[in-house]
């Protein structure tokens, strides 16, 4: 069977090639882990999102074709907030995302939150002795 398109060619041509003569990718009635199942659901997959898998034009574009943007950000979030000897509640953890949001928008909400913030103590651990 043809591959789905070659290297860099970033369109649709090849796309349910090998398919069957009737065009037909119906997922034949198997187990889940039978191969032909697999591979018919894989081509149907494909078949369907072929439209979105126009990698040439996203390069030319410069847009990211990779989750790595995604997936670094995800692992520094991690290590920010759930970082050893780290203890959030949820409601903290929110306001924390809620803040750098503002400030990454570069509008004037971060502001706004600054002129608005209530003055309040510490929380966690260390709130008793600040009290103090």
């Amino acid at each position: 069977m043809p591959c789905v398109g070659g290297p860099g060619e970033g369109t649709d041509r090849g796309v349910g090639r090998g398919v069957g003569a009737s065009g037909s990718t119906a997922a034949p009635k198997a187990s889940n882990d039978d191969p032909r199942r697999i591979v018919s659901l894989t081509l149907e997959y494909i078949k369907t999102n072929a439209h979105r898998m126009d990698y040439a034009r996203y390069r030319r574009e410069g847009l990211p074709i990779t989750s790595a943007v995604v997936e670094s950000l995800i692992k520094q979030f991690n290590q920010r907030v759930k970082g050893t000897e780290k203890f959030w509640t949820q409601d903290g953890a929110e306001a924390v995302l809620q803040i750098r949001a503002a400030y990454l928008s570069e509008d004037d909400r971060a502001e706004r939150f600054h002129e608005q913030r209530p003055g309040g103590r510490a929380a966690g651990r260390n709130r008793q002795k600040l009290a103090a």
